[in-house]
C-alpha cells in the first residue's frame, strides 16, 4: 500500500482513492493505493505496482520517505506493509475504471483541521481499540475515511506535526 503525497496549489496533499461500488470487497471505501502481492513480489513493488495500475502513478516519481511497518486489518486479519512517498512533479492521474470510483488529493492541513478527525472505543470493555475516523471537510465531503486507511493517516499526521 503507498499513501502518495503530492503538492497542490502549494499545499502538501494525501491521494486516496475511492474503491468502485460494485468491488465485492471494501466497495466504495476511501483506501490508498496498493493491493495484493503477486508470487514472489516484494511489498514495496507491489505498493508501486498496483498504485501504477490504480491510478496511473509512475514508480519513478515516487521517493519513498518511510514506511509503518507491519500492520494487521482487524476485521480480517491481514497483513499490510504502508509505505510513504513524495511524489515528483504534477501529474494527472487517471484511475482504473474497475477498481476505482474517484481520486481524491486531499491536503494534510484539512486532515488535521478541528472537527475533521476523531477516536472511537470499539469492542468489549478492556479488550477495546481506538478505531479513528476522518469526515466532513472540504475535498472529503461526504466520505468518511476509517479503519486502517484513518489509523495510517493519523499515524503520518503525528508523524509530520512531530516533524519526523
Amino acid at each position: 500500500m503507498l499513501a502518495p503525497i503530492v503538492e497542490r496549489d502549494g499545499e502538501a496533499c494525501l491521494v486516496f482513492i475511492r474503491r468502485s461500488g460494485e468491488l465485492a470487497r471494501d466497495a466504495g471505501h476511501i483506501a490508498f493505493p496498493g493491493g495484493h502481492l503477486e508470487a514472489g513480489e516484494a511489498p514495496l513493488a507491489a505498493a508501486l505496482r498496483e498504485s501504477r495500475e490504480e491510478i496511473g502513478l509512475d514508480p519513478g516519481l515516487v521517493e519513498i520517505v518511510g514506511s509503518f511497518g507491519v500492520l494487521e486489518r482487524r476485521e480480517r486479519g491481514e497483513k499490510v506493509v504502508p509505505f510513504v512517498g513524495l511524489v515528483t512533479g504534477q501529474p494527472s492521474f487517471v484511475g482504473d475504471g474497475h477498481e476505482v470510483a474517484a481520486i481524491l488529493d486531499v491536503p494534510l492541513a484539512s486532515l488535521a483541521a478541528d472537527a475533521v478527525c476523531w477516536q472511537e472505543r470499539w469492542g468489549p470493555v478492556g479488550a477495546d481499540a481506538g478505531v479513528c475516523f476522518f469526515a466532513g471537510r472540504g475535498e472529503l465531503a461526504e466520505d468518511l475515511i476509517w479503519g486502517l486507511t484513518a489509523r495510517i493517516v493519523w499515524e503520518l499526521l503525528a508523524a509530520v506535526f512531530a516533524g519526523t
